[in-house]
């Protein structure tokens, strides 16, 4: 699924992309989707903990470093779940990335 935030009006800049990861080999295939249709400069792996149990360590990492070394540059982070949704927890977190 790929979200584009309300209110965007024009082509794809090859920017920011912020992919949801849970460690998980749709996930992981997801990424990849992402990245050769995307192309983006910068990419962002954001986990959402609380939701479902994740195999988080080391996986995140690890695929920040492979996809490091693919070209985009990578950034990780997690968040709590908290009292949102999951959905209103992931755009929150990829609206704070930029």
């Amino acid at each position: 699924v790929i979200v584009v935030p309300a209110g965007h009006a024009g082509d794809w800049q090859g920017g920011t992309v912020v992919v949801a990861w849970d460690g998980t080999t749709p996930a992981a295939r997801a990424l990849g989707d992402a990245i050769a249709l995307l192309d983006p400069a910068r990419l962002h792996l954001l986990s959402i903990e609380g939701e479902k149990a994740l195999m988080l360590e080391p996986a995140l990492d690890r695929a920040a470093t492979l996809l490091g070394k693919r070209g985009p540059a990578v950034t990780t982070a997690t968040a709590a779940v908290g009292n949102r949704s999951i959905a209103d927890a992931l755009q929150d977190e990829a609206l704070a990335q930029g």
